[in-house]
């Protein structure tokens, strides 16, 4: 993984609260980092192999074809969620203090010890 597909991935990443029209109460809005693995893998051996490298799941949601959960960098202490669904790989910040050391650590762990990423661009990119 290139050092400039985990600085384009990590420019995708946003955070914002976002306050109602009504004006009573607010909402996360997360966008996230795209990546596509090389080929599909068994979701519950990829959620196994990120364990096995510092990563805790937060209630995961672990189907044939589908993983997504909050999840705990315990290296750096810090929140994000992953969804894998198929091939596609998205990483969205839960809050907006999701360092790029987290995100190039997990970038790094995915496509070392899962399968091979891709970065997912915008045709306008």
């Amino acid at each position: 993984m290139s050092d400039l597909a985990i600085e384009r991935g990590y420019a995708q990443t946003d955070f914002e609260i976002v306050v109602h029209r009504s004006g009573n109460y607010e909402l996360p809005l997360s966008t996230a980092a795209r990546y596509r693995l090389a080929e599909t893998v068994h979701t519950a051996t990829a959620k196994a192999k990120l364990e096995t490298h510092g990563y805790a799941f937060v209630a995961p949601l672990v189907e044939e074809g589908r993983l997504s959960s909050k999840v705990l960098d315990t290296e750096t202490n810090e929140f994000f969620h992953l969804k894998i669904i198929g091939e596609k790989v998205h990483i969205y910040p839960k809050d907006e203090d999701f360092s790029k050391a987290t995100f190039e650590r997990l970038v790094e762990c995915i496509d070392k010890h899962v399968g091979g990423l891709e970065l997912e661009v915008d045709d306008d990119e």
